[in-house]
This record gives C-alpha cells, structure tokens and sequence, in this order.
C-alpha cells in the first residue's frame, strides 16, 4: 500500500513529468487531499505545508520552467557506527555519495580529499527530500579509507534543513547524520 507521502509525490512528480500543459491547481489539491484520506490522518498545519508545496511545484510545472534545485552538501566520515561525528572521524576521500528517493538513484556525487561533497537535483527531489523519501548513501566500502575497517557495508543519512528556503530557488539540505549498515 502507498504511503500518503508517497502518493503526493507521485502527484507531483505527475505535475511536474507531464509533456502536455497542466494546470495543477489549489482545487485539484484539495480533491487529492480529501480523496487521498489525508485529512484524516495528518494535522492540518503539515497538510497545508505539503499542499503549498506541492501548488508550488505544480506551479513551476505549468509554467514550463526550472524553478531552482535541490542542493545537499556535507562530509563523509570514514568510521562506523550510529551518527558519527564528522568532526572528530578521519574523513573519506574519494568516495561515491548517491542520493536516493524512493529506492532509485536520482543524483550523486564523489567525495574531494578532504570527504566534502556537494549534489544538485530537480525541485521534485526537494519535496521528496522534505516527504522523508530521500536518503544519502555511501555503498564505497570503507577499507578504501582505512584498512581496518570493513570491506562491506554502507554508511546511510537522512536529510535535514530548514524549509524556510524551500521557496527561494534552492533548497539547502545536509546530512542528518551517518550511520554504518553491515551487508
């Protein structure tokens, strides 16, 4: 079963995918609102933040233009474990950083010397990011860093950012925090 989040994502990524002209317009959001059955399981303050998001996304659609991007920079650390410190981990040169919303790969980057990195996506990976359907993975394996550490495995995060900039052109996002997951 399709998760709400997923559902507006879908209307969105319907909007905004379209080769005809469409009208995504404040009442078609509110008939997916209340056919959806996302009144009744959401507060109204976050269904109307995803509402006018979704309205801004459609309307940037309708428009037939590009209106700003997804930006998410951070550093990967190399170490394991649950939310490592970048700032007290050796960094991770060199390294594949994907970013992933819904299961499928939509931008990457590599990591510089110093374990920096920076991707750029489309606004409709924003508002999958700002749905909680976007996440950073490393599947570069960690012995690359550090001989020590293991040969399998990924390091995973979550996206966090203020959403105040949502509607400014970009949208600036930074990892929650990395995690190690064994193979």
């Amino acid at each position: 079963m399709q998760s709400y989040a997923e559902a507006l994502l879908h209307y969105a990524q319907q909007c905004t995918t379209t080769k005809q002209t469409r009208t995504c317009s404040i009442l078609d959001l509110l008939t997916f609102y209340s056919v959806s059955g996302l009144a009744a399981m959401a507060s109204k303050a976050a269904v109307l933040l995803v509402i006018a998001t979704v309205a801004a996304v459609c309307a940037v659609s309708s428009a037939q233009t590009k209106f700003g991007k997804l930006v998410v920079t951070g550093v990967v650390p190399c170490n394991t474990g649950t939310l490592i410190d970048v700032a007290t981990s050796p960094a991770f040169p060199d390294a594949d950083v994907e970013l992933r919303c819904g299961g499928n790969v939509v931008a990457g980057a590599k990591t510089s010397s110093n374990g920096s990195f920076a991707i750029e996506s489309d606004m409709t990976n924003a508002l999958a990011a700002l749905l909680g359907a976007c996440e950073l993975v490393v599947d570069t394996p960690l012995v690359k860093c550090d001989g020590k550490l293991p040969a399998a495995g990924a390091l995973v995060s979550y996206l966090q950012g203020p959403l105040a900039r949502l509607l400014s052109g970009v949208f600036q996002l930074a990892p929650a925090g990395f995690s190690f997951h064994s193979g």
